[in-house]
């Protein structure tokens, strides 16, 4: 109550009695303990009422406050800015007091002295958390391409190339979204984190069909990959661009959002697989059995009659 009354004959406060409501919260909590009617059958309720003489002891003072806080805000003091503050272990530890000043409302601090800025980080703490998981999701994702990718080809040097040309996508389609001044919000993070496995399709198809080509030089299969899987990759780019442009009307901005980001997810991993990753096949395409895991007792490797060296133009 000391305090209260020592705040308010500072020369910086502000007195708006219409508008301002009490900034001590001793104030408010005396007046409760002064209105509130001692039970006749609830014992533990008579700590916290009239009867009650003040100043209070510290164990009912906490006790009570803690009632009151329950009573006014829940468990928890996020709902009011002024008030008590508790600690882990339930003990009192900070009051919040909140009123209107003489000074104008200003970004110079240079005037301030022994204060501290206070505030809920809340939202700080939602935008440092998306920030850091999506570079975390997206490498685990590249990391987790790259595993299936090898266990499916059996090929490091095709397994490379195809995660490089997944990750070049998913950054080449990242950097678009920044220049096109997107914020990073939950339903952002979402599509950013789900871009490896929309790009991972067609790169994928192409390395499969690379390596199942029955020839030995690497012109020739990249010759049998692209006749093998240009029509289909075309096919299923121009299905997921059709269903982005359909989004693209919607009024909802996630549902537009949405659109947006399958028309250029598709475009660039459909352009990434058809050009890079066939351009790295092209002159560094691993040849016969070069860059395979061959396993002493299994035989899904393929035998050549001539020598498995790895020829590099």
């Amino acid at each position: 109550m000391e305090l209260c009354r020592k705040v308010e004959n500072q020369s910086f406060y502000y007195s708006d009695q219409d508008k301002k409501p009490n900034i001590c919260f001793m104030e408010d909590f005396h007046r409760l303990m002064e209105s509130q009617q001692c039970s006749q059958t609830d014992q533990n309720l008579n700590l916290c009422c009239n009867h009650v003489t003040f100043p209070y002891k510290s164990d009912i003072l906490l006790h009570c406050i803690k009632m009151m806080v329950r009573e006014q805000g829940g468990d928890g003091m996020e709902t009011y800015d002024i008030g008590p503050r508790f600690d882990a272990d339930g003990n009192l530890t900070v009051l919040v007091l909140e009123f209107q000043t003489v000074n104008h409302y200003s970004f110079n601090y240079s005037k301030t002295k022994n204060g501290w800025f206070t505030s809920k980080l809340s939202l700080y703490n939602l935008q440092h958390t998306l920030s850091i998981e999506i570079m975390v999701v997206t490498i685990f994702s590249i990391v987790i391409s790259f595993v299936v990718l090898l266990l499916a080809t059996w090929n490091v040097f095709l397994s490379q190339f195809a995660v490089t040309s997944i990750g070049g996508s998913v950054m080449v389609t990242t950097g678009i979204l920044v220049l096109l001044e997107w914020q990073l919000n939950v339903i952002e993070s979402l599509l950013i984190s789900a871009a490896v496995s929309l790009s991972v399709d067609f790169t994928v198809n192409y390395c499969i069909s690379y390596h199942l080509c029955p020839h030995q030089d690497r012109l020739s299969r990249l010759v049998f990959s692209l006749k093998q899987m240009s029509c289909a990759t075309a096919v299923g780019a121009f299905t997921m661009f059709s269903a982005g442009v359909i989004m693209l009307p919607a009024t909802v901005l996630a549902y537009r959002n949405l659109g947006i980001f399958i028309i250029m997810i598709k475009c660039i991993s459909c352009g990434f697989a058809s050009f890079f990753f066939q351009s790295l096949c092209c002159f560094f395409g691993p040849e016969m059995n070069c860059g395979q895991i061959i396993w002493p007792c299994a035989n899904a490797f393929k035998e050549y009659p001539n020598d498995s060296r790895c020829l590099w133009w």
